[in-house]
């Protein structure tokens, strides 16, 4: 859906809140990634992923990836929490035990700062994996906004 346009780039809105199920020690993986001829660069995110409830062990945490040009995962941002506690990005801040980029000004960059870029080649993936004792089966809200520019030939 359309939202607005800002120095001539279409800027739109996706909502990829995920409801499956993850097992303890599970994986799930929401891709990213446009059609040929056009970039998507993120301009904000929102990410909510509450605690599995009724855990008493481990971690879980979300990765925000892409494959690099030798087929390496390389990461923008990783956020772990212990058992109770929710994974967050809000505005330009993260909320997590453990936060990767820890600094608020880098937190702010990956947010907001266009660094984040997916294209068809190399697209981006929010990775969540369940650390956990427990099943992760309430609601993982991710909402992103992201800028719509023509790849460079």
């Amino acid at each position: 859906m359309p939202v607005n346009r800002i120095n001539g780039y279409k800027l739109e809105y996706v909502d990829l809140t995920a409801t499956a199920t993850v097992s303890p020690a599970g994986v799930s993986s929401i891709p990213f990634k446009p059609p040929k001829g056009v970039v998507w660069e993120i301009v904000n995110i929102y990410c909510l992923i509450p605690d599995p409830a009724g855990s008493g062990a481990g971690d879980h945490r979300l990765e925000i990836i892409t494959d690099n040009f030798a087929n390496t995962l390389s990461s923008f941002a990783t956020l772990i929490s212990d058992f109770g506690t929710t994974l967050q990005i809000s505005r330009s801040a993260f909320a997590a035990t453990t936060e990767i980029p820890s600094t608020s000004a880098e937190q702010y960059n990956v947010q907001r700062g266009g660094i984040i870029k997916s294209s068809f080649d190399q697209p981006v993936s929010f990775k969540y994996t369940n650390g956990t004792d427990v099943n992760q089966s309430g609601s993982r809200v991710l909402e992103i906004l992201y800028r719509i520019v023509p790849e460079a030939i």
